[in-house]
């Protein structure tokens, strides 16, 4: 979640998105939450509201409960109190799908990166039913917590970042710990090239032997 104060949200550069996210599954919950993040955010609305961390069955029956999360999405979205909204989820496509198959979410968060094809393959699997949905494509997972960098034969997260964005996203999530790592990405942007099917196939071979490790946020 950004923090952003009043006149920070009113009068904001182009591209700066208000947004949060619930793990909340009753729909109490969840309007409780939105409620407390506006208050902290100090704005009337948020540009995208996500339904956080969708792992299992279980997840999608308690959210399309009565008065489950899902009504309380839909009623915020009627309401003006966020623009649009999302799923998240990195452990499992088709439960992903599932969500985004009863509910008319606007956007999906989701892993993009090579150690994907190896298993529950959200690239393969996902996206292009979000695109023929018309969906906004958030990557993450992108650097896989910084572990991109340690692979023997790759010693930089670029190849990672023009891996992501090669594919049909929306945008990305990438995390910063430090000013250097916010300088890097930087850097990745400015020079990004979109990379030839040779090139994604080519890293994806070269992450195969260490993909399941990686991939440390699936079961």
């Amino acid at each position: 979640m950004r923090i952003i104060p009043r006149e920070g949200a009113e009068g904001a550069e182009e591209g700066y998105l208000p947004c949060g996210q619930v793990a909340r599954r009753d729909w109490k919950g969840a309007h409780a939450h939105l409620r407390d993040t506006l208050k902290t955010m100090n704005t009337d609305h948020l540009d995208l509201w996500q339904m956080h961390d969708m792992r299992t069955q279980e997840d999608i029956d308690e959210v399309t409960l009565p008065r489950g999360a899902l009504e309380a999405f839909v009623e915020a979205k009627e309401k003006g109190l966020v623009r649009f909204i999302g799923v998240t989820g990195h452990e499992d496509p088709s439960i992903l799908r599932r969500c985004i198959e009863l509910a008319d979410f606007d956007t999906v968060l989701m892993p993009v990166n090579p150690a994907e094809p190896q298993y529950l393959n959200f690239i393969d699997d996902l996206i292009p039913f979000a695109r023929q949905k018309d969906m906004g494509i958030i990557a993450m997972k992108v650097y896989i917590r910084g572990m991109a960098s340690r692979i023997p034969g790759v010693g930089t997260v670029e190849p990672f970042y023009r891996f992501a964005l090669s594919h049909p996203v929306t945008t990305a999530v990438i995390g910063c710990d430090t000013i250097a790592q916010l300088e890097e990405n930087v850097r990745c942007a400015w020079s990004f090239a979109p990379m030839k099917d040779e090139e994604i196939g080519r890293l994806s071979e070269l992450v195969a032997p260490y993909a399941r490790k990686l991939m440390y946020y699936k079961p």
